[in-house]
């Protein structure tokens, strides 16, 4: 009986940039279809008519989006690794799985979305969608005996900070998402076992934040919800890589138009009540809606 070999992550590199991998998927997304015929009680025949495979992985929302973006980015080279172990240890030889774009294949990568909570580290939820130079060979080419990429350097940590609404400083979250709703549209078509072209056609963003303070954040939102006028900034704070203490300079995500919607106040017996907040983000231009900036002083809430 052969003995099962383990492997686990390793960084992934994308069009020479190498980014830090937490929780890998790799779906390869085959499509097989079973033909059932002249009054058979079981399908006798299988077809398997193609796949879309595609990787999701999570990575620190900084390097994901000076990579990426808050769309999407063709990706002409990319390698994925998983990262091979024997008699209990990580091997250091070059014997590592690969998979990498086959020739002339290429991909299209966006940020899903990115989340944090309370002393948690801010991480983006990354997808890469692998598409066929002709519909018929896999994007995707599987090898062995491969050396590891390593990291150019670490990568930057955030944490969770406080946020202004229209200029009004709310200190009390307790954690905050992005959703980016990014839209990719993967077209099959003339029979094609694999997809070969997709694009990026727009997105529905919306920042979802929970407060420990429900009655203050309402009498900034009021009842329903308020226009922004003076932005939406959600401000996280960085880790400094001396201290490793995170200070008040950070990453800030600002909404300059749209609403502000206080959307469910809560509480469990004998809980600290809390309230869930919604931005939603307006744009009347190809410009995405929300600005990422780097080097922001973090107020004091």
């Amino acid at each position: 009986m052969t003995t099962a070999v383990i492997y686990s992550s390793a960084p992934i590199t994308m069009n020479a940039t190498t980014l830090a991998v937490s929780n890998l998927q790799l779906p390869h997304e085959v499509a097989v279809d079973g033909f059932r015929h002249s009054g058979n009680e079981f399908a006798s025949v299988l077809a398997v008519s193609g796949a879309a495979p595609r990787v999701r992985f999570s990575t620190p929302f900084a390097a994901a989006y000076t990579l990426i973006g808050l769309k999407a980015l063709k990706l002409t080279t990319c390698n994925i690794y998983l990262s091979k172990f024997s008699d209990g240890l990580k091997l250091a030889t070059s014997t590592h799985r690969k998979w990498a774009l086959t020739s002339s294949c290429t991909a299209l990568a966006c940020i899903r979305g990115a989340s944090v909570s309370n002393r948690g580290l801010l991480m983006a939820d990354v997808e890469i969608v692998f598409l066929s130079n002709d519909g018929q060979a896999h994007p995707l080419t599987a090898s062995d005996a491969n050396a590891l990429p390593t990291l150019g350097s670490e990568p930057a940590l955030h944490t969770l900070g406080p946020a202004t609404i229209n200029g009004t400083t709310t200190g009390g979250y307790l954690s905050c998402s992005l959703d980016l709703g990014a839209e990719i549209t993967v077209a099959l078509s003339d029979g094609d076992r694999f997809p070969r072209v997709a694009a990026y056609v727009g997105g529905t963003p919306i920042i979802s934040c929970e407060h420990t303070d429900p009655v203050t954040l309402s009498t900034v939102t009021g009842l329903t919800g308020v226009a922004l006028s003076s932005n939406f900034v959600q401000y996280f704070r960085t880790y400094d890589t001396s201290t490793h203490l995170s200070g008040t300079d950070g990453l800030s995500l600002t909404v300059a138009s749209g609403r502000v919607v206080l959307d469910t106040i809560g509480s469990d017996n004998l809980a600290v009540a809390t309230g869930s907040l919604r931005v939603l983000p307006l744009s009347t231009s190809t410009t995405h809606p929300i600005v990422v900036a780097s080097g922001a002083t973090v107020p004091s809430p």
